[in-house]
């Protein structure tokens, strides 16, 4: 059985997305050291990345009493650099590799959770989170897939909630970032 089989639990197909990440996290942890493999798995520059991303939701509104989400925080570039400036923030990271959360945990302040999760949605109760945030997600993914975790963030999201993904830019040396609040008449999630 394979780690990916081992990891979900029960009988379905392993998610493409799944298999594939977790092949490359393989990969890096047999050529690499530990903290170099956990920084390249999440495309490297550890630290800087993940200060960027922090100040990109701080700039957004994030505070100290709000809750976030983190879909596919891979190693904890991102909860490392929250941790250390808004340490009583609620954080939930998700990630479809275990060795990534348990890495991720270890740099991270005791409060946050992390939790391993294959599927396409949101583990958390009907809006009830301020912020979900999809830092190098939707490039693993298909579009349908994608569109299916965007559905499933509106449901999550308090009203007035922000959704947070950095989008590739065919190949610029700065990703886009794409933005939307809930608004809870809106049919659709639109960004702007």
């Amino acid at each position: 059985m394979t780690d990916a089989a081992k990891q979900t639990n029960d009988l379905r197909p392993v998610p493409h997305f799944v298999a594939e990440y977790q092949r490359l996290v393989t990969k890096l942890l047999d050529t690499h050291s530990l903290d170099e493999a956990m920084s390249l798995a999440v495309g490297g520059t550890y630290e800087k990345t993940g200060e960027a991303q922090a100040n990109i939701l701080v700039q957004y509104g994030l505070r100290e009493d709000h809750s976030l989400v983190d879909i596919g925080c891979g190693s904890g570039r991102l909860s490392s650099a929250l941790g250390r400036r808004l340490r009583r923030l609620y954080y939930l990271g998700t990630d479809i590799d275990l060795r990534l959360l348990q890495y991720a945990a270890g740099r991270a302040p005791a409060n946050f959770r992390f939790l391993l999760h294959q599927q396409l949605s949101i583990p958390v109760e009907d809006a009830s989170v301020d912020f979900i945030v999809f830092f190098s997600v939707f490039t693993h993914l298909f579009h349908e897939e994608s569109y299916i975790y965007l559905q499933d963030a509106k449901r999550a999201l308090r009203p007035g909630g922000t959704v947070k993904s950095v989008l590739p830019n065919d190949g610029a040396t700065r990703p886009r970032v794409a933005t939307t609040r809930k608004k809870v008449a809106t049919p659709a999630v639109k960004f702007r």
